[in-house]
């Protein structure tokens, strides 16, 4: 899943040979606790790099997830217990995606994509309940997304921060996200 494709802006600068470093998506959804959870773990990997966020809080302090691989053979998952930190009632999970080795500039040359054009991520928090019964809660058409305070993001060429455009709480329960846009889904 990716919250956009590169803007039109962003690839006239590409074809002009500049650099294009188009901002992370940062995404979200909400989901119900509503009995008693035994053990709750979530999955999650991406084509490009993901910092997941549960109830406003990092899900670890790892960076750079789920790590470079040769995209052609493999992609790497993360699991990480997160029982202690879901919660009765509503609950958000969020993540930011970025560009990372899969689409970023990969070594030298100023070359992009070298696996793909559109980064994407897969989360899924599977949840047991003491009563036997389990749930999931993955990405797909609920989930939102948009732009935020990092404005570029890229191992080799860096990244731009504007902290006027942060957005306190964007991964907590009851932030409101009616702004937010669905999110893209598809292949690459």
């Amino acid at each position: 899943m990716s919250a956009a494709a590169l803007t039109a802006d962003a690839k006239a600068k590409s074809k002009a040979g500049k650099l294009v470093l188009p901002p992370p998506s940062y995404m979200r959804t909400t989901f119900q606790i509503p009995k008693p959870v035994r053990r709750a773990t979530v999955y999650t990997t991406a084509l490009g790099i993901f910092d997941l966020h549960l109830n406003g809080q990092r899900v670890s302090d790892d960076y750079f997830n789920p790590g470079w691989t040769d995209y052609t053979r493999r992609v790497y998952y993360r699991a990480h217990d997160v029982t202690s930190r879901v919660r009765p009632g509503t609950n958000a999970l969020g993540a930011i995606l970025a560009d990372g080795w899969y689409s970023g500039y990969v070594g030298f040359g100023k070359l992009r994509d070298h696996y793909g054009k559109h980064p994407r991520l897969r989360a899924m928090l599977h949840i047991e309940y003491t009563d036997g019964t389990t749930d999931d809660i993955a990405t797909g058409p609920g989930w939102k997304a948009t732009t935020g305070p990092i404005l570029e993001a890229d191992f080799l060429m860096g990244e731009a921060y504007d902290a006027r455009l942060a957005t306190p709480g964007w991964d907590t329960p009851g932030f409101d996200d009616r702004t937010w846009q669905p999110v893209v889904l598809g292949l690459n």
